[in-house]
């Protein structure tokens, strides 16, 4: 994770939970349920819904990978949003006749979270006036693509056939949307990772996306049909024909599939030249390879998106 990913993530953190004041809310429903302790006539039911409602208003979707796994390092991830109302509900409805293990248990939830919420202020204060998000992209779609696997970059030999490769895909599907592959521009290189920035509309995030999921039900489908492949493979029988006709049928799929999406995201946009069907058609082709080799795509949308205006996706091209 950048540094400039890990100041957005205090930011984000100081936003959602802090402003909103979710450990606050916390720390009164353990009050509540200590009072009970006492007192078993004393309800809980208000802090609980006030701490609920909350906790089912931070938007983690607004993190990347990175992101969430860092707040998961630190205890934190599972406490907020919907994970954390099932954190509660358990700890409550589990111990609904032992209040004394409820509270025990519930105090021990917020005092990690007090202890990952400090860390987190301490980075923010550490980084406050020291790292900046650059104004021409953070408000813009991140789309971080992860080489690994097959589709791992090794040597330049491979940088530059997957370079090549995500120029046709980002061509194709920036055509659709009468964009020019001159939109890509490359604004800067970290730690062997490439950031590539594409100008368009908006709504080529929900064309990539789009694309995306079809794929993946596709490839779930072809991965089994290729399992199903090497299983007779590995049993060496003289007659090698239904290890060929499955290999076939894969591919099969995989045509058929590219086409499907095709008209698709045609129909989506209304766009049928002949030009840009066949960029369209090798920028699918591309991610489906990208995708099929164990290529990884994430994505993680700007705080604030205004759908009256033009944005941008930052590509983010990360070396493993």
């Amino acid at each position: 994770m950048y540094i400039e990913e890990l100041y957005e993530l205090t930011i984000w953190f100081t936003d959602e939970v802090i402003e909103k004041k979710v450990l606050d809310k916390y720390s009164q429903l353990l009050n509540k349920l200590k009072q009970n302790l006492q007192n078993n006539s004393i309800a809980y039911d208000l802090e609980r819904t006030n701490l609920f409602n909350s906790l089912k208003e931070i938007d983690t979707s607004l993190l990347n990978d990175e992101q969430k796994k860092f707040l998961d390092r630190i205890n934190v991830f599972n406490k907020l949003s919907s994970l954390g109302v099932k954190e509660i509900e358990n700890i409550l409805f589990k111990n609904s006749l032992d209040i004394k293990t409820a509270t025990s248990k519930l105090n021990e939830l917020i005092t990690e979270l007090n202890k990952g919420s400090q860390k987190i202020r301490n980075i923010k204060t550490g980084l406050d006036g020291i790292v900046e998000v650059e104004d021409k992209i953070k408000d813009k779609t991140i789309i971080r693509l992860i080489f690994d696997n097959e589709a791992s970059i090794n040597n330049v030999t491979n940088l530059k056939n997957w370079s090549n490769e995500w120029y046709e895909i980002s061509r194709g599907i920036a055509m659709m949307h009468d964009e020019a592959p001159e939109s890509i521009e490359v604004i800067g290189a970290k730690k062997g990772s490439i950031i590539i920035e594409l100008a368009t509309v908006a709504l080529i995030t929900g064309t990539i996306s789009k694309i995306i999921y079809e794929i993946l039900k596709v490839i779930e489908k072809v991965y089994d049909i290729r399992k199903k492949a090497e299983e007779i493979k590995a049993l060496k029988l003289n007659n090698q024909q239904i290890e060929k006709d499955l290999e076939n049928e894969a591919s099969h799929v995989e045509e058929v599939a590219i086409e499907d999406i095709v008209d698709l995201i045609i129909k989506k946009t209304e766009k049928s030249d002949g030009d840009k069907k066949n960029a369209l058609r090798k920028s699918i082709t591309n991610l489906f390879k990208f995708m099929n080799k164990g290529g990884k795509i994430e994505f993680s949308l700007p705080q604030k998106i205004d759908n009256n205006e033009s944005e941008k996706i930052i590509v983010i091209v990360k070396q493993r």
